[in-house]
């Protein structure tokens, strides 16, 4: 059983036995709030821009990360009015830390907890880590640039391992670039600002992104993906038993 409908065809041409049974993300992806009371807990204003950071679930990534998002988004407040930024914050990383850390790096920055659906679909612009983050994004087709920095010898590894053209999950499934990925030494803050920038103010690029993420997300099947591989698991062992 495969989640994605390329790995259907990889394990169909390997002349295996496969079923394409949706991705689970599909059932799991929606907010918890009306946009409505989104805005309200966030105290946004009406003409406010929301961008949304998702810098990962290990430190280890999000402290290579983060930095850039951060400055890339002080950049960008300098370039466009009512800017405001918020952070979905993994489960397992601490608060605190996360705090000590925009304090240094002098950014006013709303953290969120156990809203990270909601921050997905309300926000106008995404920053995410590279990762389930992304497939994740695409589901609430909500526009998104991808990041992903790591230590040289650990990239330079994954390099020679995997021959693909794109990092980001949305990209893979789309098969194509759909959305922008800044990834080790072309994550820039002055770059990803202005990629930022282009897609904030120019309405066809920003709704061509959107029409990209539905396509993905129509690519991963429908719901019920749990449903689906349990009657599979069923009717083989009705099969062996029998």
């Amino acid at each position: 059983m495969v989640f994605f409908p390329f790995e259907e065809k990889l394990y169909k041409d390997a002349g295996v036995d496969v079923d394409f049974i949706g991705h689970p993300l599909l059932d799991l992806v929606k907010p918890s709030l009306s946009k409505e009371e989104f805005h309200r807990r966030l105290q946004l204003k009406g003409k406010e821009i929301l961008i949304g950071l998702l810098p990962g679930s290990r430190w280890q990534e999000i402290e290579k990360v983060l930095p850039v998002m951060a400055r890339a988004c002080l950049i960008l407040k300098k370039r466009l009015p009512g800017i405001r930024v918020t952070i979905g914050l993994a489960p397992n990383i601490n608060k605190e830390r996360v705090q000590i850390f925009l304090k240094i790096m002098n950014l006013e920055a709303i953290i969120l907890e156990d809203l990270t659906y909601d921050l997905m679909s309300y926000s106008d612009l995404l920053l995410a880590t590279s990762g389930t983050a992304t497939l994740e994004s695409a589901i609430s087709c909500t526009p998104l640039i991808v990041l992903y920095k790591t230590s040289l010898f650990t990239y330079l590894l994954a390099k020679t391992l995997v021959q693909i053209p794109h990092i980001g999950m949305v990209n893979i499934v789309a098969e194509k670039k759909i959305v922008p990925e800044f990834i080790q030494s072309e994550a820039e803050p002055e770059r990803i600002a202005q990629e930022m920038e282009k897609i904030l103010t120019d309405k066809g690029e920003y709704e061509r992104i959107k029409r990209d993420l539905a396509t993905v997300k129509y690519r991963l099947g429908e719901k019920g993906a749990y449903q689906r591989g349990a009657q599979i698991v069923n009717q083989m062992l009705s099969q062996v038993f029998l």
